[in-house]
């Protein structure tokens, strides 16, 4: 009978010693997995079908996301994905649309250094980018447009052009987006003012219209000048092919309608000594008594000869800008593609 108790006492103790190392096994893997990994919450993908980028003047904010805990990985994986970085944007301009590429942006060793989330599911201030980088970004990409706007940077002393090459965008805004973007965070405002230029509608809408003034209807070939926007327009059979040019001072606008007179593959100014490609002359300027033409960016020689050795041209950066006392000036390329194009008798159309 004792041996009997002792057996049971014993079976007894044993399940009770393996209940309780059950117990504490569970209790122990759970504290484990508790403190060394992190929360579902914390490190579950973010959801991007319930998020959306939205920008107020104040740089990208990512809306929708409500976990505060996100990890740094995962914040910096998001950020990569959503439509700032991604390598072509396609911007609209009216019926125009161009891909921009967003390689530069990709190229500054871009770096997350802030993750946290408010409470409105934005990111703020969460990218950062050296000063290098800013300066490069602020002098390639704001320029060769106008009409110019200047901003100052606050950490350099200098002042910025922001103009853009071959595109349209209301200039006072991105001044005030990146004067805005310096005073508030130096290291963001590149990262700020680009997104804004490549994602926002209100930036890229276009401050002035970018199509003509007329309708095709005057002639069934005509040129037409815009002079307050600097675009030229060949209409054929009502549809319109589009150039930018340098054209007249307001002042020296020869508005009016006129026809081709003459075509000459190059002719020689005799009041600016300087050679103009692809001539085509439209009016005459009694006050100046000098012929107004169509014709490529002028070049000269040293000394403002007639001939030399070393060509000088005019830079193309004078289109888009008014620089002539009555001449239309156009890219090489454009003004031979213009002088291909026309027809001695053609119109031409001049207007602000």
């Amino acid at each position: 009978m004792p041996n009997t108790v002792n057996k049971q006492s014993i079976i007894a103790l044993s399940i009770a010693l393996l209940v309780l190392v059950s117990a504490l096994g569970f209790t122990i893997q759970s504290l484990v997995k508790a403190y060394s990994t992190p929360t579902e919450q914390a490190s579950s993908p973010i959801n991007l079908a319930a998020t959306k980028v939205n920008n107020t003047g104040k740089g990208p904010e990512v809306m929708g996301i409500t976990d505060i805990n996100t990890s740094c990985t995962d914040a910096k994986d998001y950020l990569k994905r959503i439509a700032i970085f991604t390598p072509e944007v396609v911007v609209r301009f009216g019926t125009e649309q161009k891909t921009v590429s967003a390689t530069r942006i990709l190229s500054c060793q871009l770096s997350l250094t802030q993750t946290e989330v408010n409470a409105e599911g934005c990111m703020e201030y969460s990218l950062s980018i050296d000063d290098n980088c800013i300066e490069r970004l602020l002098t390639t990409s704001y320029r060769f447009a106008e009409p110019a706007e200047s901003v100052r940077n606050p950490t350099t002393g200098k002042s910025v052009e922001t103009r853009i090459s071959d595109e349209i965008v209301n200039y006072s805004l991105l001044a005030d987006q990146i004067t805005d973007a310096f005073q508030k965070n130096t290291r963001y405002a590149t990262v700020t003012s680009r997104y804004a230029l490549i994602r926002s509608p209100e930036l890229n809408a276009p401050s002035i219209k970018d199509s003509p003034n007329t309708d095709g209807s005057i002639a069934n070939r005509y040129i037409e000048f815009d002079g307050s926007r600097q675009l030229m327009f060949l209409w054929t059979s009502g549809k319109y092919e589009k150039f930018r040019i340098s054209g007249a001072f307001p002042e020296y606008n020869p508005i009016g309608m006129f026809e081709i007179l003459n075509k000459s593959p190059l002719a020689w100014s005799s009041t600016a000594n300087k050679w103009m490609p692809y001539w085509q002359a439209f009016a005459y300027d009694k006050k100046q008594r000098a012929m107004l033409g169509i014709h490529a960016l002028v070049y000269w020689y040293p000394g403002l000869k007639k001939t030399g050795t070393k060509k000088i041209f005019e830079p193309e950066t004078n289109i888009g800008i008014p620089r002539s006392t009555g001449c239309l000036r156009l890219t090489v390329a454009d003004a031979k593609k213009v002088f291909e194009w026309s027809k001695v008798g053609d119109i031409v159309v001049v207007h602000d």
